[in-house]
């Protein structure tokens, strides 16, 4: 008789509280069209403000020039080169220029630059209208918000003047807006897009990448709380973190193969000070940067002071895992600058154009909180949009008045008056248009015509090359780098017939070969043309760096990682 073996214990495992993923549905026919619509009213509006900004109002950054130009030169330089986009910026600043500089007469005539920005920010408005149906706002309260934000002064200039703000906006709202999906569904196609596009995001701003490490915090939390495995947790993480490690590996092998420096491209990543003074950075402290934080929210996204601490609120005492994570975005977007001021040691990082994430995370709080809590939306709505009209005037006030900006009060005027702001100043000791560019572009045009007869340090006279629109007739540094390009002005060669130089431009290397040219007391270099912020030297056969009997005041030269560090030439010097 046998006998039976004893029956194994049963294993009861834990109930796991990890909800099965809810999709949204598919995007309807109808919907298709909401966004196209969206899409092109809201970018040809902004671009049509751009094209008034640049053609008669003459306000041009000279960052976005930089940008423009850098772009140009990797199609049309002689040799082309994509190396022409440098290690001094993020690379996707530049990349996303590619498409708009192929065609010489659009990077001439600078319309690349509001094509660009209004494409970037028609791009993010349809983002932010697809957040807001997910969160269940109505047609009508949803183009009300969409219009109120469009409408802010701030959002107006970055997505009409060229800048790169709204490439790293776009690329953070279709980040989050993924995020938010996310935290609603748990669907891991969310995660992956979110993963995705924070790695992109990361390479147009490096400052994103901190975001993208908060929301990889916030998987591994909301995972945990839900009581996923450990493989789960750790695979929703591999997923998410990939391609951002895969986007920072690239980038660093590229640098430190390119120019020998791997990390050399986040030391450059930061924003270029520009302060009342017109001093290069502005002494910070605690106090003062937490005083800057408040005047920054207050003067950029005034509604974020409302939404914050009600998401706090709604986080701790309905316990919302949505809100929480909400909240913890926003707070991220509002101490970013002033952590960024800190370690930099400069109070002028604190920029008005800090302000958009934490504009975009304000309007995603409101649209969580109308989501979350039924009974109140009315009210919700009506706070939502009484603080996106306050935060307009508010706003405008503010490009007017804070104290570290790049061309924002410039615009202010020149929407205010309607006339062109060429030769005056903005708020920082910038100089505002761009005659001397367009004047000595003109003068080359007109009287050089042999290929690679200007040398020129491409760092500090790219404006004037972009807008030859004969990038052929320039001897730069892009050519065949930096030591090639550096013999040829100590001991320039019989095809060099000129010589460009920036005037105020302490940077520019061939001044400091030659620090006395550009007054025109260097034997061998005459001066052929110049205006206020360039001149072009006729180099005599001859001319030898050796021959000078001035040295350079400049002491050693020192070649920057890339094609040059670019200088704002419109700054007062």
């Amino acid at each position: 008789m046998s006998v039976a073996a004893p029956a194994a214990p049963v294993v009861i495992e834990p109930k796991r509280r990890v909800q099965q993923p809810v999709r949204f549905g598919s995007a309807s026919h109808s919907r298709r069209l909401e966004t196209l619509a969206v899409f092109l009213v809201f970018a040809g509006g902004f671009g049509a403000l751009g094209y008034w900004l640049i053609v008669s109002a003459h306000v041009v950054s000279f960052d976005s020039l930089n940008r423009l130009a850098r772009a140009y030169l990797a199609w049309h330089n002689v040799p082309s080169k994509l190396a022409a986009i440098g290690f001094t910026q993020p690379p996707l600043q530049t990349l996303a220029l590619l498409p708009f500089a192929l065609f010489t007469p659009l990077a001439k005539s600078l319309l690349a630059l509001p094509l660009c920005s209004a494409l970037f920010g028609g791009l993010t408005m349809t983002v932010l209208n697809r957040v807001l149906q997910r969160c269940q706002l109505r047609a009508p309260l949803r183009y009300l918000t969409l219009l109120l934000v469009a409408v802010t002064p701030t959002l107006c200039f970055y997505a009409s003047d060229g800048g790169a703000e709204l490439i790293s906006l776009y690329l953070l709202a279709a980040a989050m807006s993924a995020a938010i999906a996310w935290l609603l569904t748990l669907d891991t196609r969310y995660l992956v897009v979110s993963g995705m596009v924070f790695a992109l995001a990361g390479l147009a701003d490096y400052s994103y990448f901190v975001w993208m490490l908060l929301g990889a915090v916030m998987v591994a939390v909301v995972l945990y709380r839900h009581r996923a495995t450990k493989d789960e947790v750790e695979g929703s993480l591999i997923t998410y973190l990939t391609p951002s490690l895969y986007a920072i590996l690239v980038w660093t092998v590229f640098s430190a193969l390119i120019v020998g420096q791997p990390f050399g491209w986040f030391n450059g990543g930061h924003s270029a000070a520009v302060d009342t003074s017109g001093a290069s950075a502005v002494p910070v402290t605690l106090l003062h940067a937490l005083h800057q934080t408040f005047t920054l929210a207050w003067s950029s996204a005034p509604l974020s002071l409302l939404v914050i601490p009600v998401l706090l609120g709604a986080a701790l005492i309905k316990r919302s895992e949505l809100a929480a994570w909400m909240a913890a975005f926003s707070l991220l977007a509002l101490l970013s600058p002033a952590t960024e001021a800190l370690l930099y040691h400069d109070a002028s990082q604190i920029q008005l154009d800090k302000g958009l994430p934490l504009l975009l995370m304000s309007v995603y709080g409101a649209a969580v909180l109308y989501k979350s809590f039924q009974t109140l939306r009315p009210l919700i709505a009506l706070a939502l949009i009484a603080g996106l009209a306050g935060s307009v005037a508010l706003v405008w006030q503010g490009m007017s008045t804070f104290p570290y900006q790049n061309l924002e009060q410039a615009f202010h005027r020149a929407v205010t008056t309607g006339r062109s702001q060429e030769g005056t100043v903005s708020r920082g000791g910038i100089e505002v248009g761009i005659s001397s560019e367009l004047a000595m572009a003109q003068y080359i045009d007109t009287h050089v015509h042999a290929r690679k007869s200007v040398l020129t340090d491409n760092s500090q006279t790219y404006a004037v090359i972009l807008l030859t629109g004969h990038a052929g007739l320039f001897h730069t540094r892009i050519d065949h780098g930096d030591t090639p390009w550096l013999r040829a002005v100590k001991h320039p060669p019989a095809s060099v017939k000129y010589m460009l130089v920036a005037q105020d431009a302490s940077g520019d290397l061939i001044r400091q070969v030659y620090p006395q040219a550009a007054t025109g007391r260097t034997v061998g270099l005459t001066v052929a043309y110049s205006d206020p912020r360039y001149t072009l030297l006729s180099v005599s056969p001859g001319v030898d760096s050796k021959t000078q009997s001035t040295l350079s005041s400049a002491g050693p030269i020192t070649l920057s990682p890339s094609s040059g560090t670019s200088t704002s030439l419109g700054a007062t010097p």
